[in-house]
This record gives structure tokens, C-alpha cells and sequence, in this order.
């Protein structure tokens, strides 16, 4: 190898994926050359693989350029995030599922985390599941012991999940015991996400549930979002991890949250 020249490491093609996703969102605008020579992978490679993440919505190519939205308004897909800090999900879930009991009626959102309860629910069953994640059901549908509600609405590719105003309709005619989400950022009390059908149908499911758990990991302290979900507040109970800055911690303490601290 020349001095100087790139070293090739081999990744896989969705760690590749995940990876220029990252990088783009923080460069805000790049090239494909640049890419290339981070990667340490051929102009041609990274051409395929920006082409696959355009069509899913989550970048834009013009001009030679390659670019996303500030990373306060990016959401990245579902099929990336699936991948993504799995042993912490595992743990917030756990932790997430001792807020639910037999017969429950429970409403997930589309957050990858949510996915990471399916065994723990198969366990508690019978319980009544109502989600607009199209991978969620994919992953209860069969089981006798659950009770699974579609939600509905229009379906967003980048998400795998359905939003607007039928989800909101067909969630707001429910009483939900217990809704566990997850936001993309949490600041000033607040919980936000970028996308405003997104938190329009977030925020009916808190309304629609009795009580209300949140799970976030550390970095959704380090975000800031667009538009606004519903305060802090409004859940019963926060479940995050010892990364979680001390001052967030007591900011939660402060508006009445019971936090939980899942590792």
C-alpha cells in the first residue's frame, strides 16, 4: 500500500449504508468522491448505494452533490435504525414491559425500541397491541394470544410505518392502557420530532393511553427538534440510560417523572 493511500476495510453493505447517512448529516452538503475516499470504497460503490438511500427518501442528490437536512430534522429510516444500538434497545425494553400487565391494552409507535418487545409481550400475553408499524405487526401477526389493531392511514416508506389523519381518527377512538414510544429529541420539557404528521399521530397516542412511557437513550438529549410532541410531563415514566447527562436527569425529576436508568 502506498503511504498515504486510504486503508479498505471490509463492512457490510447496511453498515455502509448507515454509514453515509451519518456522515452526510453531519457534512450537510459532500460529494461522492468524498464519500468514497472515507469509505475507503470506489466511486461506483457509493454511487449504488446514494442512488438506493434517494429513492428512500433520505438523501438528495443534485449537481454532484449529496445532501440531507440539518441532523435536528433527520429521522433516519427504520431499516437502518433497526440495526442500531441493539443491546441498550434490549434493555429499555425490558424495562419499558414491566409497566405492562396481562390483559392490557398497549399502543407502540413505529420506534425501532418498540420492536425489541415483541418476546416480552409474547410473554405477558393476552394483551391487546394497536400500532401503526407496518415491522411491528409483521412480527405479532399469528400469535392467538395477542390481539392486534391496525391502525392504519398512509404508509411512509422511510419510516415502515402509517401517519395522518386516518391513524390519528382510528387512535383517537381507542382507551389505550399503556403507550410506549420513543421521540427524537427531547429539549427545553419538551419532546419533538422532525416530521409534523409524525408527531401529530405521536401525540394521540399519548392522549389516547392512560399511562404513558417514554424511551429514549442518551443522545435524544443532544437533539433538537422541529415540532413539538407533548411536554415531558405527561409520562408516568422515563427509560433511559446512565449516559443521560445528570442535569436532563433532574430536569425529568423535576416535572414529576419517575426515571428509570435501563442499564
Amino acid at each position: 500500500m502506498q503511504a498515504g493511500a486510504a486503508k479498505r476495510i471490509p463492512q457490510t453493505r447496511k453498515a455502509r449504508l448507515r454509514k453515509i447517512v451519518s456522515l452526510v448529516i453531519h457534512e450537510g452538503v459532500t460529494t461522492v468522491d468524498w464519500l468514497a475516499d472515507n469509505l475507503g470504497v470506489s466511486t461506483m460503490t457509493v454511487y449504488r448505494d446514494i442512488s438506493e438511500l434517494v429513492d428512500q427518501g433520505m438523501l438528495t442528490r443534485s449537481y454532484g452533490e449529496v445532501s440531507a437536512p440539518s441532523s435536528s430534522l433527520v429521522e433516519i429510516s427504520s431499516k437502518l435504525r433497526l440495526g442500531q444500538n441493539n443491546t441498550l434497545k434490549d434493555l429499555i425494553a425490558a424495562a419499558a414491559l414491566t409497566y405492562v400487565g396481562p390483559g392490557d391494552a398497549v399502543i407502540l409507535d413505529d420506534s425501532t425500541t418498540s420492536a425489541h418487545m415483541l418476546p416480552g409481550l409474547r410473554e405477558l400475553a393476552p394483551v391487546t397491541v394497536a400500532t401503526n408499524a407496518r415491522f411491528i405487526e409483521e412480527g405479532l401477526i399469528g400469535d392467538p394470544h395477542i390481539s392486534l389493531i391496525h391502525l392504519g392511514g398512509d404508509y411512509y416508506n422511510w419510516a415502515d410505518a402509517y401517519f395522518g389523519p386516518m391513524t390519528v381518527r382510528n387512535i383517537e377512538s381507542l382507551g389505550i392502557d399503556v403507550c410506549l414510544m420513543s421521540v427524537t429529541a427531547i429539549s427545553g420539557g419538551y419532546c419533538f420530532h422532525p416530521d409534523p404528521v409524525v408527531a401529530e399521530t405521536k401525540r394521540a397516542m399519548v392522549d389516547s393511553a392512560t399511562r404513558n412511557v417514554l424511551m429514549v437513550d442518551h443522545t435524544k438529549f443532544t437533539r433538537t427538534g422541529l415540532h413539538k410532541i407533548v411536554p415531558v410531563s405527561k409520562f408516568s415514566a422515563v427509560i433511559t440510560d446512565s449516559e443521560t447527562p445528570q442535569e436532563e436527569l433532574e430536569k425529568l425529576r423535576e416535572a414529576g417523572v419517575e426515571v428509570v436508568l435501563a442499564d
